[in-house]
C-alpha cells in the first residue's frame, strides 16, 4: 500500500517532481513558478529566498519546493498537531486561513510551511489543511534536513515555529498539551526544570 504520509521526492530533491506537474504559462517553463491560490497572482519559489529562514533545533534549511496536496493523508498522526496544539480552536484557525486564501491568494511575504526531507511536516499544518479544504493542488514549502527526529524535537520545534506570523500564536493551553503529551510518551520528565527547558 502506498505511504501517503510522505511527500514524493523529485529528481532535484524537491517535494514534487517538477516535470510531472502542469506548469504556469507565463511565457516560461520555469518549474519554480505556479499560478497563485484562486488564480490570484503567482507563487515563485525564488521570491521566498529573500525571507529570513525559520531556525529549528537540530534541523538545517535545504531548499524550497512544492508539496503535492493530493498526496497528503490528513488522518495520519503526522498531521494531527499532537502535542503541539490544543485542538479546541483548530476549526477557527483553519477557517481563518481558508478565508484568507480565498480573499488574498497565497501570501508570498510569509515563510511557507516547513517539512523535512522525508516529507514529514514540521510547521504549517493548519495552512496546509486549509489549502486542501479549499481544493488547492500544491503549496510551496521550505524543506529542512533534520539530524534528530524524536517526538520531543518535533513538538519543541512546532511550538517555537508557532511564535511567528502568519500562524496563530501558541497559547498557554498549547504548551500544556505539549508537555502532557511528551510526559505521557516518556520524552520529558515531569519536573518544572525539564518543562521550562
Amino acid at each position: 500500500m502506498e505511504n501517503r504520509n510522505k511527500a514524493t521526492a523529485g529528481a532535484n530533491t524537491s517535494i514534487i517532481d517538477n516535470n510531472d506537474v502542469n506548469l504556469v504559462d507565463l511565457h516560461t517553463s520555469n518549474p519554480l513558478v505556479r499560478v497563485g491560490f484562486d488564480n490570484k497572482g503567482t507563487i515563485n519559489l525564488e521570491d521566498l529566498e529573500r525571507l529570513p529562514k525559520i531556525e529549528f533545533n537540530k534541523a538545517k534549511f535545504s531548499h524550497f519546493g512544492w508539496l503535492d496536496l493530493n498526496e497528503v493523508d490528513l488522518n495520519s498522526s503526522n498531521w494531527k498537531n499532537i502535542g503541539i496544539r490544543d485542538t479546541d480552536d483548530e476549526a477557527t484557525r483553519i477557517e481563518s486561513f481558508r478565508v484568507s486564501f480565498r480573499r488574498h491568494g497565497y501570501d508570498m511575504s510569509e515563510f511557507p510551511p516547513c517539512i523535512d526531507t522525508d516529507g514529514d511536516i514540521m510547521e504549517g499544518r493548519t495552512r496546509i489543511k486549509s489549502a486542501i479544504l479549499n481544493k488547492h493542488c500544491y503549496m510551496p514549502v521550505a524543506v529542512y534536513t533534520r539530524s534528530v527526529k524524536t517526538e520531543r524535537n518535533t513538538v519543541t520545534n512546532g511550538l517555537l515555529a508557532n511564535q511567528k506570523k502568519p500562524v496563530f500564536m501558541a497559547s498557554f493551553n498549547d504548551y500544556v498539551a505539549a508537555g502532557v503529551s511528551l510526559i505521557a510518551n516518556g520524552e520529558l520528565a515531569a519536573t518544572s526544570t525539564d518543562v521550562d527547558d
